[in-house]
């Protein structure tokens, strides 16, 4: 026996057990014990193929070092700003000239007031009218709903 079929037949042992199992605690087992079970199943012929594999794997591993971004002060520097755009938000039932930052430009400790846009190559965060967003020390966006930050 190869060492693959070896591989197959632990597995193929394994599910019948399993299955068997199964039938026991579901109470639908024929009445036969798990050898006969998998006798009855070694007769057919065919190959089997395994079509997905999955593994548990347990273990501790260091926690990332978080990187700071560089400190700002409230004001976003003039690098991220993008323009303007209309936008329509629905609660003013009007569009409203928002102001457009780029989020890599954005430096921990920036403020800034709604409504405005926050674009990422992959996102853009709205700040709706009234909302005040900040930036945290490691770059996330963070929001005020209707608020303001003490």
């Amino acid at each position: 026996m190869t060492a693959e079929e070896a591989i197959v037949d632990v597995f193929a042992r394994r599910a019948v057990t399993a299955l068997f199992v199964t039938e026991v605690q579901y109470g639908i087992a024929p009445q036969r014990d798990p050898a006969e079970f998998a006798a009855a199943l070694q007769h057919l012929e065919e190959a089997g193929e395994i079509v997905s594999l999955r593994a548990t794997v347990c273990g501790v591993m260091k926690k990332p070092q978080l990187e700071k971004i560089p400190k700002g002060s409230s004001k976003p520097p003039k690098t991220a700003l993008n323009g303007q755009r209309l936008v329509y938000f629905s609660e003013l039932k009007s569009s409203v000239p928002t102001q457009t930052y780029n989020r890599e430009h954005l430096k921990a400790g920036n403020k800034i007031d709604g409504p405005a846009l926050i674009e990422e190559y992959a996102s853009i965060t709205v700040v709706q009218p009234g909302d005040r967003l900040r930036v945290d020390d490691y770059g996330n966006l963070i929001i005020d709903i209707q608020g303001s930050f003490a």
